[in-house]
């Protein structure tokens, strides 16, 4: 068996290999299955998917960051020939010209946050059959859209900050192949800041929940569900901006892990939400990375998935090379880092949802 041993006060050792090893065994193998999968799909054509460029773009913000959320609605503009429609909780004087609709605050639902919000403009605002979502620091680099119930796209995060960009990269290596293998699986989560939904799904899933992380509980709701749908991955990009500081990155995953844990009761299918702990778990190995590397070889293998992980983020963000050699270097770092927070909601969930701040 490998395994290493944790030594409390008193001499007494036990072991506890298996039990830290087997989430992160279970989530690996899954990785690599999706990893292939992501690979496969990179080596179709595609020439058969049909797209369309009627759909509507829905912008949802708090209207704290007014220039980022400019920038997103010019490029929309400039770029996409769209002119979003903004969804917001004040009146933005700066976006006076743009389609800005505020969430009435008598408004009730069961949804609160950012669900409430989309749940009103569910209801009130209509829509073309394609809505595509965003954050208000989305920028989508593409013209047309998938043809396709819900289509997720590829999240390129940018930042000047080395660390952050690390950890950005590490999570882009290891969720980016999870969403190619989804079209065979079924969403087990989602990245609602560029996701394309159509007006038939939304209605029948809604958003009607309460969630401090309102697109995961999306997900839970759908594959709960007897929904029929046709899901795609799309490889289109769409640039984000990564938090600013490392404290505003570990508050915004710790709100992404608990907002998961929170969400599990919407969660109906029993060996689904097994797998959702069990990938939960998984981070705790490199939480106790520096225990285990005292202990004994065994902390090397971690370490070796966090750095192809990296290797395999920076390829889909087509980092250079020489870049991409500093960020593996730092991948074991930036891994603590990522699932640190993950391990804090398992001991203490976060319940209110505050946003991340963001700069132009």
């Amino acid at each position: 068996m490998v395994y290493f041993k944790i030594i409390y006060q008193g001499g007494e050792g036990m072991e506890w290999g298996l039990l830290i090893l087997f989430p992160w065994i279970v989530t690996t193998v899954w990785w690599y299955i999706a990893l292939f999968y992501y690979y496969h799909h990179s080596q179709k054509t595609h020439k058969n998917t049909s797209t369309t460029r009627d759909f509507t773009i829905k912008i949802l913000t708090l209207g704290r960051e007014v220039e980022v959320l400019k920038k997103t609605v010019e490029h929309c503009i400039n770029y996409c020939n769209k002119n979003p429609l903004i969804i917001t909780k004040r009146k933005i004087q700066e976006l006076s010209e743009a389609n800005v609709k505020v969430v009435p605050e008598e408004f009730e639902c069961e949804a609160k946050w950012k669900g409430r919000d989309l749940e009103w403009a569910r209801i009130n605002q209509p829509s073309l059959e394609y809505t595509l979502f965003l954050d208000e620091d989305s920028l989508p680099l593409f013209k047309e859209i998938p043809a396709h119930d819900l289509v997720q796209f590829t999240e390129v995060p940018r930042t000047n900050n080395l660390i952050i960009e690390a950890i950005e990269t590490f999570r882009i290596g290891l969720t980016i192949p999870e969403f190619a293998l989804y079209e065979k699986t079924g969403p087990l989560t989602l990245w609602g800041g560029g996701i394309v939904i159509t007006k038939r799904l939304e209605d029948q899933i809604t958003w009607n929940r309460e969630s401090i992380t309102e697109d995961n509980a999306f997900a839970f709701a759908l594959i709960s569900t007897s929904a029929k749908y046709r899901y795609k991955f799309s490889r289109e990009k769409i640039i984000t901006k990564a938090p600013l500081r490392i404290k505003d990155l570990l508050r915004q995953r710790w709100r992404w892990a608990s907002g998961v844990i929170n969400d599990l009761k919407y969660l109906h299918k029993k060996k689904i939400k097994a797998f959702i702990i069990v990938k939960l778990l998984s981070g705790t190995i490199y939480i106790l990375l520096p225990l285990m590397i005292l202990q004994g070889y065994i902390g090397i293998f971690p370490i070796i998935q966090a750095m192809i992980c990296t290797g395999i983020g920076s390829a889909i963000l087509k980092i250079p090379l020489k870049r991409t050699f500093i960020l593996i270097i730092l991948a074991p770092l930036a891994a603590y880092i990522h699932y640190l927070p993950s391990v804090i909601a398992l001991l203490k969930r976060k319940k209110e949802f505050n946003a991340t701040p963001k700069s132009c």
